[in-house]
């Protein structure tokens, strides 16, 4: 338990540094934008799902988290949607912006349904507290997510936590919901539960990843 606290605290004094730092690095950024937005949706989540009662456990975490994604998805077609001639911008009228976001969404929400299945398939297979959850998840997932990026630029792994948020937003709310609700599970506490769960959904976002990419391409999206 102490040693849980003492890395919660590192890595809350290591992500405030982070965001803090790049937030005021350059003046206000799309990119800063998109944050505050994915902020916005961190916070408003973890205050709403408190006073939500699921009777499914599996269908609300699984829904939970493809909605939340599908929120931080719409912060990000003002910087990175999926595809390149998605990316909106203040000229955009409300229509253009709901067509852009509306295949952007198609093409990505079949992949969370699998992610957030996974991710749900782990959960009940292994323990996780509530901090190696909130850290494992979201590094697991920026690792999938920007694989290649971060092999060219090892580096960047020192302001990974700016990355996690986009994740802690799609999943720490659900989970902390159902959390309780899993101790009545038989669950490993074993060791392998660290390298499976950032191999399965590393793999994940790989497998994902190379469909959306075929799937853009075919359809001149580019």
């Amino acid at each position: 338990m102490r040693k849980s606290g003492f890395f919660s605290k590192v890595y809350v004094v290591w992500a405030v540094f982070v965001i803090t730092a790049i937030f005021v690095k350059d003046g206000l950024s799309n990119d800063d934008i998109t944050h505050i937005l994915i902020i916005i949706i961190l916070i408003s989540s973890l205050a709403i799902f408190r006073l939500i009662k699921p009777k499914n456990n599996k269908l609300f975490f699984i829904f939970s988290c493809v909605i939340l994604a599908a929120l931080v998805e719409g912060a990000y077609m003002i910087t990175n949607p999926i595809a390149p001639s998605l990316l909106v911008d203040k000229s955009f009228t409300f229509i253009q912006f709901v067509h852009n976001y509306a295949i952007d969404l198609l093409l990505t929400i079949p992949f969370y349904f699998l992610l957030f299945w996974i991710v749900w398939r782990l959960i009940n297979k292994f323990y996780f507290s509530i901090w190696e959850y909130v850290f494992l998840m979201a590094l697991s997932q920026a690792l999938g997510d920007g694989n290649s990026f971060f092999i060219v630029q090892p580096l960047a792994l020192l302001v990974v936590p700016y990355v996690m948020l986009n994740y802690h937003a799609m999943n720490v709310a659900p989970f902390l919901r159902i959390q309780s609700c899993l101790s009545d599970r038989p669950r490993s506490n074993s060791r392998w539960k660290y390298p499976v769960t950032i191999f399965a959904l590393l793999f994940a976002y790989l497998v994902g990843g190379f469909i959306i990419k075929i799937v853009v391409e075919v359809f001149g999206l580019n």
